[in-house]
């Protein structure tokens, strides 16, 4: 099933202007984490899941074996890199959008895409936290956001980046001597 038939059995979500105070990163994180909540629970987010995770080869074999958990998780995250074109915010605001509507545009920036990932790895049992940057290449202000990871998934030994917004392979982070400051949130 591709994600085109996947998403016809789901009405089109429509943009809504509604504003939401987002006065400070916690605000923002606290949004975030709201969307991921409601993401990890939808049965198309479900679906989706178990349609990258459950392909099989032409032996009958698992492409992704089952508990292998980093071969679950960069799956999951090359779907998202490789579905959601980046696209930035709507000009003059930050936008935050439900994981739903971020596949039914195919875009999204790095809010957006940390939803959807976020989303999909909640469903199939990944803890995970956001990450939250200021870059310095950008004016002071926290400016770009991505996941951490655990795993194992039951007892996280270490916490693994995931940015699907940028063209490398997972446990790929903002470097060090570019990051002004940071803040981890649990999800």
């Amino acid at each position: 099933m591709d994600l085109r038939s996947l998403l016809r059995s789901e009405p089109l979500e429509t943009m809504i202007s509604r504003r939401v105070p987002v006065e400070s990163i916690d605000d923002a994180a606290r949004y975030i984490i709201e969307k991921i909540w409601e993401g990890r629970a939808h049965p198309v987010i479900h679906e989706l899941a178990s349609v990258i995770l459950t392909r099989r080869t032409p032996d009958g074999r698992w492409v992704v074996p089952p508990k292998d958990w980093e071969a679950e998780v960069r799956a999951i995250f090359k779907f998202v890199q490789n579905a959601i074109r980046y696209t930035r915010d709507t000009y003059g605001m930050d936008t935050y959008r439900r994981a739903i509507r971020t596949l039914q545009l195919n875009m999204g920036d790095c809010d957006d895409q940390v939803i959807l990932l976020g989303s999909l790895l909640q469903a199939v049992g990944y803890p995970i936290a956001l990450k939250i940057v200021d870059t310095t290449d950008t004016p002071p202000g926290f400016n770009h956001i991505y996941l951490l990871v655990g795993l194992p998934p039951m007892n996280p030994r270490k916490w693994v980046p995931l940015d699907p917004t940028m063209p490398y392979d997972v446990g790929w982070e903002v470097p060090r001597y570019k990051v002004r400051d940071e803040v981890i949130y649990m999800v």
